[in-house]
């Protein structure tokens, strides 16, 4: 905690120092009445990444990684024929920890001893949900493992499944338990469940308990519970915000247009159904939504109207988006995906793995921040303005030059950015440097600032001046 204040404190002050240097754009977000701070990347792990996953609480980032190790080229080994390219990556497990910024490796396997099926995260803990076939690809009876990993590299297998049985498996977004869902083939020729719920129900009603699906519960400690047999072959389960657990069930009887939907909660700790209505945050199976923050991976297309460079972004913008609330997260960047509790970001940058971690300040802390850098850069382009002025001066035998309409076009050859001179006001009536009796108190120029102006001197200094 004591370093992430410290954190904020520096960002803070880089900012104010730095002004047009270090945009506020890229650091702070303003979405309503909070202000986010974006810390400075942070790396997490080389090519090749491919997925990512957050913890519910944002402490963790899961990451499958597919690692290949190939020779370099200059080898002698590999230039005389001796030793192949490596064409068996490694898959990876990694986990970045938001706490400490450290990366464990808790499960690493060449391709040809297996395959990562799927990855999730356990609610109130750091233990991870993997689903992998250790078993080679080619193996008659391969079978898949369901194991609870955490992030130190223990494992603790759950339950194996066979090809013939379609799962899966649906960790609470609230609670540490998990459910897994088995929908065995309909009649002796196997396959995946009917399309057609009429003739999924038509199996049911042949064998009522056999072809019905399944659900067990387990938590950390791996135990898998006795099954549940669901109400129809086609019900599909859902966790409220509550914690609860409800399954919804469908059938389409014959000669009817719609689908007959009914709602049950489930007593995990019973194993028993009760019939109920719709749970009241139920959206739709799928649907999301962060009442705060949106992330958007703009494409280089896109990203060359809303920012102007033409390279894939990744921003983030409140909700409703507004133009003014925008923060660029990364240029050069894709695949981003912003933390459920919206303490970070973790987007991929030239094939690395980056992120950037979010941190809640105050509005004060904000507006403090924003008008130092304001003022700052307000004192840096009144510098410029100044010193362009003086080499004027030197190249036409001290003659300052006039305040008029074309002043910005004669200073043009001084000064690398004209962006500079955008709020820069000059107002010397023009003269000889050299009769100017007090240069340190000429006043040539200023620009304005928040709740004063930065003023240049004959002399080249500037100085900040408080509106009265």
């Amino acid at each position: 905690m004591k370093a992430r204040l410290l954190t904020m404190t520096a960002m803070l002050s880089v900012v104010a120092i730095s002004g047009a240097q270090l945009h506020l754009q890229r650091n702070f977000l303003t979405a309503g009445k909070d202000v986010y701070m974006f810390l400075p990347p942070e790396f997490v792990c080389g090519p090749t990444v491919k997925n990512v996953f957050w913890s519910q609480d944002g402490k963790h980032l899961a990451v499958e990684r597919e690692l290949v190790e190939s020779p370099l080229e200059e080898s002698p080994e590999y230039l005389l024929g001796l030793k192949e390219a490596n064409s068996d990556p490694e898959e990876q497990i990694l986990v970045y920890s938001m706490v400490t910024h450290k990366v464990t490796m808790p499960i690493s396997f060449k391709k040809s001893a297996g395959q990562i099926f799927s990855v999730d995260w356990i609610a109130g803990s750091s233990s991870m949900l993997v689903e992998a076939m250790m078993d080679p690809p080619t193996a008659v009876d391969a079978q898949s493992t369901l194991a609870i990993v955490t992030p130190t590299g223990k494992i603790n297998n759950v339950r194996r499944f066979s090809g013939a049985v379609a799962h899966e498996v649906l960790p609470s977004p609230y609670k540490s338990v998990a459910l897994i869902l088995e929908r065995p083939p309909i009649g002796r020729q196997g396959g995946a469940p009917a399309a057609d719920v009429t003739v999924a129900q038509q199996a049911v009603d042949k064998n009522p308990i056999s072809s019905r699906p399944t659900m067990r519960f387990f938590g950390l400690d791996g135990v898998v519970s006795e099954p549940i047999t669901l109400p129809t072959r086609s019900c599909i389960p859902h966790w409220s915000n509550d914690g609860r657990l409800y399954v919804m069930s469908m059938v389409r009887e014959p000669g009817a247009k719609q689908l007959k939907k009914s709602w049950y909660t489930v007593d995990i700790q019973g194993l028993k159904l009760t019939e109920s209505t719709a749970p009241k945050d139920f959206a739709g199976f799928g649907a999301t939504t962060n009442p705060t923050l949106m992330l958007e991976n703009l494409s280089a297309k896109v990203s060359i109207k809303k920012l102007g460079v033409a390279v894939p972004s990744v921003v983030v913008t409140g909700i409703p988006a507004k133009e003014n609330e925008l923060t660029v997260v990364s240029t050069d960047g894709d695949a981003g995906q912003l933390s459920p509790q919206v303490n970070g970001v973790a987007y991929r940058a030239q094939g690395t793995l980056m992120v950037r971690q979010m941190v809640k300040v105050s509005l004060e802390a904000y507006l403090r921040a924003k008008n130092a850098a304001l003022k700052q850069e307000a004192m840096m382009n009144a510098k410029q303005a100044a010193l362009a002025a003086l080499m004027y001066s030197g190249d036409y035998d001290d003659n300052m030059l006039a305040a008029g309409p074309n002043w910005k076009a004669q200073l043009e050859p001084y000064i690398k950015n004209m962006n500079v001179l955008d709020g820069f006001t000059y107002t010397f009536a023009g003269g000889n440097s050299t009769q100017i009796q007090d240069p340190a108190n000429t006043q040539i120029g200023y620009s304005e600032g928040p709740g004063g102006k930065a003023v240049a001197y004959a002399d080249g200094h500037v100085k900040w001046i408080p509106n009265p």
